[in-house]
């Protein structure tokens, strides 16, 4: 019976360590796996590229469900594909960004391993290039876009947690700074990627619920 009564006790802090309250922080440093396009007046024939995917996120807890997520990420995005000019070509273009998502966080399930995060990403350029010639001087430099995930964390103890997620990314600025000079076309980025993250409690240690 006692040893019972242990281990009862032991699952449940062991559970109610996973859930986060005002005021904490985590930190997840990330690696993922990412594929990305087009969308808009493309005008040719065109394929995802896929790339690397890294960054850090940052985690500030509202309450035990709410969240505000921000961090710092690079992201590789672009296209490939044929042109649909008389003699088709071979393209590829690459599009580096750092990005700053200010996302908010929803965390559920009973002891909130699940989540969600949504809202605005803001992307800086840091270079753009068609079959390795650079092309920055033509896009737009900051970008702004719309995110969306979700994901399922592992708990390792009370201060790490593994982490796995999917995250969708859609821009709604147009990649040409110059579109009027190419019959005002609109063609825009959206990404999504798979992603195995570190996640690290800052902050306070107590042997309540964390």
């Amino acid at each position: 019976m006692k040893k019972t009564l242990f281990f009862a006790l032991c699952s449940s802090l062991a559970l109610n360590a996973q859930v986060r309250e005002k005021g904490d922080v985590e930190i997840a440093p990330f690696i993922g796996y990412s594929a990305s396009n087009y969308y808009g007046d493309i005008g040719f024939s065109n394929d995802a590229i896929e790339n690397p995917y890294v960054g850090i996120n940052a985690e500030f807890y509202l309450n035990n469900r709410w969240s505000l997520r921000t961090g710092v990420e690079y992201k590789m995005m672009g296209s490939s594909g044929y042109t649909d000019f008389f003699f088709s070509d071979r393209f590829k273009e690459n599009l580096d960004f750092v990005s700053v998502p200010l996302h908010a966080g929803y965390h559920f399930g009973k002891t909130r391993k699940w989540y969600l995060n949504f809202g605005p990403t803001v992307d800086f350029l840091t270079k753009a290039e068609y079959n390795g010639q650079d092309i920055s001087y033509g896009m737009n430099t900051v970008q702004v876009g719309i995110g969306i995930g979700i994901g399922y964390k592992i708990y390792i103890n009370e201060r790490l947690s593994i982490a796995v997620d999917h995250q969708e990314y859609i821009s709604v600025v147009n990649n040409l700074k110059y579109s009027s000079r190419r019959n005002d076309a609109y063609i825009a980025n959206y990404f999504g990627s798979f992603n195995v993250k570190a996640v690290f409690k800052l902050g306070r240690n107590t042997s309540r619920e964390d």
